[in-house]
C-alpha cells in the first residue's frame, strides 16, 4: 500500500472520539508557564490542516478554512521524542504531547536553546548549547553530561543528540568533539575530537556519521568502539541540512546535491541533483526523516518533501504551513506522523505550534 500525506482534520478526530482542541484567541495566549504539570489540558499543540492525498495540494475543510487548535508561547526551536510522548522544545521549557489525544499534557522548565531530545534508558536526553541532560518522564532534569574539557570555539549551535540502545551520542559543536554517554548515569564512556563542527550524527552498524558545516562542508565515519575515524573526511558541494540511513545505504543531503554512501565500505556509491524548492526556499539544517515511504525534507518555508531513494527523485512536495526560519526546525517521526516544529510571526494571536502530518491511503 503506498502512503500519501495529510494532517488529520478536525472532523475525524471527533469522529474517533479524541477531545478537539482549544483555539488561542487574537489577543491572547496560553503562556507555557501557566500549563498544568500533570493531567490533560485544552492548550492544543497541534494546527489540523486538511493534505491531498494524492498531490500535496491543500484540500478545504467543510467550512472552506483551515481549523487550528495552537499551543500559543514562544517560538517552538525543536521536536523529540520518548516514553510514549512528543516533546517540543519551547523557550525555556519542554511541552509534553500526547499523541494518542494530540494535547498538551504538562510543561517543565529546563534550560534555554534546547533543539533535540531522544529517549535513552530512563531518561529523555535534551541538547543544550554545550552538552545534553538527561530528564525523568515528568520532566525533571536529573542528570547533566559533563562538556568536554578540549578547546572551546563557542559555534553557538546546540549539541546534536542521538540514541542508540543505552547509549547516547552527543555531537559537541563548541568543542568539535563527540561524546559517548551512558544512558543509565550520563557518565563519559568515550570522547574523541572531530574534524569540523558537527551538525548532524547518524548510526549504521559500528560507525557513527558526522555531518560538519564549518569550517568544511564534509561527511565522515568513526568507529562507535573506539571513535578511530573509519574514513577521511569526505567533502561536500554545497551547504549540508542533514543525513540519514536508509536501505543499508547513508544519504547525505546538500543544498546542491543528495550523496549515497556505502555503510560497509563507506565510499560514495552516487550522486544526485537537489531538487531544490522553488526561488530562495531552501531546506532546514535538521528537518530530516527517513520512513513513511522515503527520506523526508523539510523547507524554510514548512514545505515537505519527500525523495524516494528507488527513483532518486523527488515523489511528493506538501506544505504544513506557517514558518520554518533558517536552519531552526526539526523533525521525528512517531505514532506513524511525521511531527515539526513551526515559527511564528508573534504570540499575537498563536503562531507558534507543532504540526502533525499522518499517512492516508
Amino acid at each position: 500500500m503506498g502512503y500519501s500525506l495529510a494532517l488529520i482534520p478536525l472532523a475525524v478526530v471527533a469522529a474517533l472520539g479524541v477531545p478537539a482542541l482549544a483555539s488561542a484567541q487574537p489577543g491572547t495566549c496560553n503562556n507555557p508557564a501557566g500549563l498544568q504539570t500533570a493531567g490533560a489540558t485544552s492548550d492544543g499543540a497541534i494546527d489540523w490542516l486538511a493534505i491531498s492525498a494524492t498531490n500535496g495540494n491543500a484540500t478545504p475543510t467543510p467550512n472552506g478554512q483551515q481549523p487550528s487548535g495552537t499551543y500559543c508561547g514562544v517560538d517552538t526551536s525543536g521536536v523529540g521524542t520518548g516514553f510514549g510522548y512528543v516533546w517540543a522544545m519551547s523557550g525555556n521549557g519542554l511541552v509534553r504531547i500526547d499523541p494518542s489525544t494530540n494535547e498538551t499534557v504538562g510543561y517543565a522548565a529546563t534550560v534555554s536553546g534546547a533543539q533535540w531530545a531522544a529517549q535513552a534508558g530512563n531518561y529523555l536526553w535534551v541538547s543544550t548549547p554545550d552538552r545534553a541532560t538527561g530528564f525523568t518522564s515528568a520532566g525533571v532534569a536529573k542528570v547533566r553530561v559533563p562538556a568536554p574539557t578540549s578547546k572551546k570555539y563557542t559555534s553557538g549551535v546546540s549539541s546534536i543528540i542521538k540514541v542508540s540502545g543505552s547509549t547516547v551520542w552527543v555531537g559537541n559543536s563548541d568543542y568539535r568533539v563527540v561524546q559517548k554517554v551512558s544512558a543509565s548515569n550520563g557518565k563519559v564512556l568515550l570522547s574523541f575530537p572531530v574534524t569540523n563542527q558537527p551538525r548532524n550524527l547518524a548510526l549504521a552498524g559500528s560507525a557513527l556519521w558526522v555531518l560538519s558545516t564549518y569550517p568544511n562542508h564534509a561527511v565522515r565515519a568513526y568507529s562507535t568502539s573506539s571513535g578511530k575515524a573509519l574514513t577521511g573526511s569526505m567533502a561536500l558541494a554545497g551547504g549540508p541540512f542533514g543525513l540519514v540511513a536508509s536501505g543499508g545505504a547513508m544519504w547525505v543531503f546538500t543544498q546542491t546535491f543528495i550523496y549515497k554512501f556505502s555503510t560497509s565500505n563507506y565510499k560514495q556509491l552516487a550522486r544526485y541533483a537537489q531538487a531544490l524548492p522553488p526561488g530562495s526556499n531552501i531546506f532546514n539544517g535538521r528537518a530530516i526523516a527517513a520512513g513513511l515511504g522515503g527520506i523526508w525534507m523539510l523547507s524554510q518555508g514548512c514545505e515537505l518533501y519527500r525523495f524516494n531513494t528507488s527513483r532518486h527523485s523527488v515523489d511528493l512536495k506538501t506544505t504544513t504551513g506557517g514558518q520554518c526560519g533558517s536552519g531552526s526546525s526539526a523533525m521525528v517521526l512517531t505514532s506513524g506522523s511525521l511531527w515539526t516544529n513551526r515559527l511564528g510571526g508573534s504570540p499575537f494571536p498563536a503562531g507558534h505550534a507543532v504540526v502533525r502530518s499522518t499517512p492516508v491511503g
